[in-house]
């Protein structure tokens, strides 16, 4: 199965800087306080960053001639941006709660 089915250069790309931030940031993680900062992840990759990857993915790949059917993967990536901030959200209270211990 060929991986640039559901990701693309932006996908990677995001995929790279929040690897990045993860690892310089383990320690320094905020503590999360209320619904605002989940709710903020939350519609970040549940909205934002999918639609944002949605977006490029066809730009980059679609014609003038297509019907763009061709491109209803791409709505696959809403899934997948889910699991990617519902994992970043478990880091942060993981070691939130690590540090509280």
């Amino acid at each position: 199965m060929d991986a640039n089915l559901f990701f693309g250069h932006f996908d990677y790309a995001l995929f790279l800087v929040i690897i990045i931030i993860n690892l310089y940031c383990w320690n320094k993680f905020p503590k999360i306080k209320g619904c605002l900062s989940i709710l903020s992840l939350l519609f970040l990759f549940g909205l934002v960053l999918p639609s944002i990857s949605m977006f490029v993915e066809i730009k980059l790949n679609s014609s003038p001639g297509d019907d763009a059917f061709n491109l209803l993967y791409t709505y696959f990536r809403f899934p997948i941006y889910w699991v990617i901030g519902l994992i970043q959200i478990i880091i942060i209270y993981f070691n939130n709660h690590k540090k509280s211990q």
